[in-house]
C-alpha cells in the first residue's frame, strides 16, 4: 500500500470522526432546544395556573371577609384549584392582613380590610435528549402577589385573629403526580418577612386606599 494510499485513509477518518462529532454536537444542541422550548412552556403553564388562582380568590371575597380563619380557607382552595388544574410540584402561599392599626393613617380603618397574597410555584422540568450534554433537570419557578379588599360602607367585619396588627403566615407543600397534597406546618410571618413583590402589592393598595378609592 502507497503513502499516499495510506494518507488519503487517514484523510478519511479524520473526515469521518470530525463529521460524527459535528453531528453530535448538532442533535445535542437541538435536543437542549427542545428541552429549553418544553421548559418555557412549564413556565407559560405557571404563569397561567397562578392567574387562575387570582381570579378565584377574588371570586370567592365573601368566603374570606366573613371566615373566622381566613387564611387557613382561602389557602386550602388555593391549593384544590392547584391539584384541580393537574399541577405538580412544590407551592408556597404567603399571606398577610394588613392590622386595624396600620390601616388607620388611610383613614379606612372601620370600612376596609386589606389582604394580600403571593403564590409562588417550583417545578423541575426532566430533560430528554439534552442529558446527552449533561442536562438533567431545569428548574422552573413562578410567583405572583395580588391584593384583596373585603370592605363595607359601615363598618367592616374582622375575625378575632386579625386584631389590630399585622396578620401574617406562610403555607408550604407538594402536590405529586397522583394529584395527592402534603404541606408542612404553617408558620405565622411578619411584614419584614413577607417577599419584597408582596409587600410593595400592599403598599400600592394601601395608597389606593388613602386616596379615597
Amino acid at each position: 500500500m502507497s503513502a499516499k494510499h495510506i494518507e488519503r485513509l487517514r484523510a478519511g477518518g479524520q473526515t469521518l470522526v470530525m463529521t460524527v462529532l459535528a453531528l453530535t454536537v448538532i442533535l445535542a444542541a437541538a435536543g437542549l432546544a427542545i428541552d429549553l422550548s418544553g421548559a418555557f412552556r412549564t413556565s407559560a403553564r405557571q404563569s397561567h395556573t397562578t392567574e387562575l388562582l387570582k381570579d378565584s380568590s377574588l371570586t370567592s371575597l365573601n368566603m374570606t371577609k366573613f371566615s373566622e380563619n381566613p387564611a387557613e380557607d382561602a389557602v386550602a382552595q388555593l391549593v384544590d384549584e392547584l391539584k384541580a388544574d393537574g399541577y405538580v410540584g412544590d407551592y408556597q402561599i404567603w399571606w398577610y392582613e394588613v392590622g386595624k392599626t396600620e390601616l388607620a393613617r388611610t383613614g379606612h380603618a372601620e370600612t376596609d380590610r386589606l389582604i394580600g397574597v403571593e403564590v409562588k410555584l417550583d417545578q423541575t422540568y426532566r430533560c430528554g435528549i439534552a442529558q446527552l450534554m449533561g442536562f438533567i433537570d431545569i428548574p422552573v419557578g413562578t410567583s405572583k402577589a395580588w391584593t384583596m379588599n373585603p370592605y363595607s360602607t359601615l363598618r367592616v367585619w374582622r375575625p378575632s385573629v386579625s386584631g389590630d396588627a399585622g396578620y401574617g403566615r406562610v403555607f408550604k407543600g407538594h402536590i405529586s403526580s397522583d394529584g395527592t397534597a402534603s404541606s408542612d406546618p404553617a408558620v405565622d410571618t411578619s411584614w419584614g418577612d413577607l417577599p419584597q413583590s408582596l409587600r410593595s402589592e400592599i403598599e400600592g393598595a394601601e395608597g389606593d386606599l388613602s386616596g379615597g378609592i
